[in-house]
């Protein structure tokens, strides 16, 4: 397997990046390197082309055994959370899983709510 990484593009960035591709795919692949390098306190990694200054940002880099819950607004995004080997998101009991896992790993347990 290989890694994953999470990039957020802004789609008004959409024309720098295909007037400036060449710039843009290297910058890219650098900070997605920076980012798979570790830990970091830093919470993104902006890719700059042409004159837009973060048309995309990274961010995250992990192993493909990692599970990453990421919320994505505001022109950016933040990894709320890391596990290995939980179950896709493609199913819903995958989507349980990954936000019983989160629920646990912020101090909480989840309990459904009972039928009326």
């Amino acid at each position: 397997m290989g890694n994953n990484a999470v990039v957020v593009v802004l789609t008004d960035g959409l024309g720098e990046i295909t007037r400036n591709s060449e710039e843009f795919c290297k910058k890219l692949e650098e900070q997605i390197s920076a980012a798979y390098c570790g830990p970091s306190a830093q919470k993104y990694w902006d890719v700059p082309a042409g004159c837009h200054c973060n048309p995309a940002s990274v961010l995250s880099c992990a192993h493909a055994d990692v599970t990453q819950l990421v919320a994505v607004g505001g022109n950016t995004g933040i990894v709320l959370m890391r596990a290995m080997h939980l179950p896709s998101g493609h199913t819903p009991e995958g989507r349980l899983a990954l936000l019983k896992e989160w629920a646990r790993q912020e101090g909480y347990t989840l309990r459904k709510i009972p039928e009326r």
